[in-house]
């Protein structure tokens, strides 16, 4: 089955996607997000044939699972292989998902700033949606907006966030730390909730386990470790590195496929 046939969206999802992407209302004969419709792209110094209908299937799929722009071209072979010895945990992981999955074992990656953890879970989640799973990710600051837009009432906000939040096969929550009530608050109930239906959670944080612990309590820490391969980054700055690659095929007139 073809890419863009596989992940074809419902109709509420796409409406909602139209509101702040209205080119999609174009069918893959009159748009394209890699090619922009010349037939072909450049990457690595060569010419491919682009296959303009799988391009778009998977550039709204990611976009309605909430994987942002830049982190649809990029694959685990972007990943700097210095870091193999400390992911190897997740490569097993990736290898039989559904023996984890059923498990509800999700991924704790936790690590100062610029590691690659971000980029790292969202390569999870991408290899999840490509296998047929369910998932959506959204940093915490972006929880707590989804959330509030389901009060006064709004009850098709409210049915949103719980698909999302709450009923995903795959939630990645990303830059988790020490906020305020509400946002302590909304995680405790997500990740409980999860937990007791068996569903996994993908979590990045810059606070190390003791700051965990001393922000949301021993329980919530307890949770989180015994629900997740436990994984910690801390032994480079891939942002500089990602900026200077980009930068480099931007020069090239080169573009990388979605996938």
């Amino acid at each position: 089955m073809p890419i863009y046939a596989k992940y074809l969206l419902g109709d509420s999802e796409l409406q909602r996607l139209l509101v702040k992407f209205p080119e999609l209302r174009a069918s893959p004969d009159d748009y394209c997000p890699t090619c922009e419709k010349t037939g072909t792209y450049l990457w690595e110094g060569k010419d491919y044939a682009c296959d303009c209908a799988d391009q778009l299937g998977l550039y709204k799929k990611y976009l309605s699972s909430g994987i942002g722009k830049p982190y649809q071209r990029l694959m685990w072979d972007d990943v700097d292989p210095e870091l193999d010895p400390q992911l190897q945990p997740i490569y097993k992981f990736l290898d039989d998902p559904e023996k984890y999955l059923s498990r509800g074992i999700g991924v704790y990656l936790w690590g100062p700033p610029g590691t690659g953890k971000t980029m790292i879970a969202t390569l999870i989640l991408k290899d999840l949606i490509r296998k047929g799973h369910t998932g959506f990710s959204a940093t915490m600051a972006g929880m707590v907006e989804y959330f509030t837009a389901g009060w006064g009432g709004n009850t098709d906000e409210k049915a949103w966030f719980t698909d999302k939040f709450l009923s995903s096969q795959v939630l990645v929550l990303d830059e988790l730390r020490r906020d305020n009530r509400l946002a302590e608050s909304t995680f405790d109930h997500i990740l409980r909730t999860r937990v007791h239906e068996g569903r996994p959670t993908i979590i990045t944080t810059n606070l190390t386990p003791d700051e965990l612990e001393s922000g949301y309590g021993s329980s919530v820490l307890s949770l989180i470790v015994q629900q997740s391969i436990v994984v910690n980054l801390d032994r480079q700055n891939y942002r500089g590195k990602a900026h200077d690659r980009l930068m480099r095929e931007i020069e090239l007139g080169e573009i990388r496929p979605i996938r």
